[in-house]
Parts: C-alpha cells; structure tokens; sequence
C-alpha cells in the first residue's frame, strides 16, 4: 500500500482541532458545546458516509470533488473521521457534521440536527446567551449544585475527560467571575426556570 495514501495520523488531529473551532463560531452560536461533542463521538462515521452514499468500504470516490480515477476519500475508524485527497486545500478534512452539510448543502446546525434525528439521538438543552443574562435570576452560588451534578453525571456516563475539562474551565471561571450564565448555558433554560421557580423568582 503507497504510504503517501495516507497522511500522518498528527496531521489529521491537528485538522480536527482547526476544524472544530468553526463549530463555535457564526451560525453555531447559541448550541450547547456537549450536543457537537456527542454527534462526534457517539456517531460512527463509517455509518454516516454508509448511510449517505450506500458505500462501506475504507476508500470510496469522493462524492464532492468529481470522478476519481483511484478512489481518493478515505474513512478513518480510529480517529471517526475522514480525509480527502483530492479536494481543495483547507476542505479535505471530513467529521460527520462535515459531510452532512456538505453533502446535503445544509448549515453546520441543520446537519447537526439531522444527525441527531436520524442517529435518535436524545435531545440536549441548548446555550443560554448572554442576551438572556437579564432572565437569569440565580446566582452562581444557586447554580453551583445542580451544575455540579450535571456534570458529574455526564463525565461518569461519557468517561470523556475532553469534556469533564470542559466542565472544568466553565466552573472555575464562573467561580471566579461570580457568573450565572455559563452553569446556566449547560444545565438548559428548562432546569434553570424550574430551580428559579424553586427559590421564588420568575423572572
């Protein structure tokens, strides 16, 4: 097999990563972090590029860039994504939410929520933002618990450490800045409004 089929696997998470920045930014504003995370792990990729193009093997012609005269999009099971050979510079890396979108010319949100259906998939809160702030009535020391648990239940349930330090970082920053908004963006508007409910506000 001709090793240059196939790039270094370093390479492949460094592309990942720059990837994965374009989730958080634009159209994807306001969706709970944990809801992209949980497509990209729970979702096998082999199913998704199988589901769409009825093909299942490692190496398939790419369904974007044109007839290959050797297949050119490769599936890797190892790191749940793909890569392309033959695409242009800087579109060549593939996760689910890629190649949905692509494929479908949907947003990165509308392929997020297909994935979700299709893969039934049980539905997360989404991210309250920071023009919410107002309608948030608890205070850090409010939410503090029930984060607390929230996320405890998730990393024992994930055993995912990416995101119990995500669930990290979002804690002690808000300990330290003394901010609702974080905690309230991962327990959802439904749990917040109930413990507000709980201790007397409404908002």
């Amino acid at each position: 097999m001709d090793d240059m089929l196939y790039p270094d696997p370093e390479d492949i998470e460094f592309s990942r990563s720059a990837y994965a920045k374009l989730y958080y930014s634009g159209e994807a504003a306001g969706v709970n972090p944990i809801r992209w995370e949980r497509v990209r792990n729970d979702i096998r990729i082999e199913d998704v590029v199988f589901e769409l193009t009825k093909k299942n093997t490692q190496a398939i012609s790419c369904p974007f860039h044109g007839r290959d005269s050797r297949p050119s999009f490769y599936v890797y099971r190892r790191t749940n994504d793909c890569w392309c050979f033959g695409c242009p510079p800087r579109q060549q890396y593939y996760d689910a939410v890629r190649f949905t979108s692509k494929l479908f010319n949907f947003s990165r949100v509308k392929a997020l929520i297909w994935l979700e259906q299709k893969f039934e998939l049980p539905p997360i809160e989404d991210v309250l933002s920071e023009k919410e702030d107002d309608t948030v009535s608890l205070s850090f020391e409010d939410l503090r618990e029930p984060f607390l648990q929230k996320a405890t239940q998730d990393i024992i349930t994930t055993k995912d450490p990416e995101l119990a330090m995500e669930y990290l970082r979002l804690y002690f920053e808000s300990e330290h800045d003394k901010a609702a908004i974080p905690l309230a963006s991962v327990l959802g508007k439904e749990v917040v409004s109930k413990l507000a409910i709980h201790k007397g506000f409404h908002g």
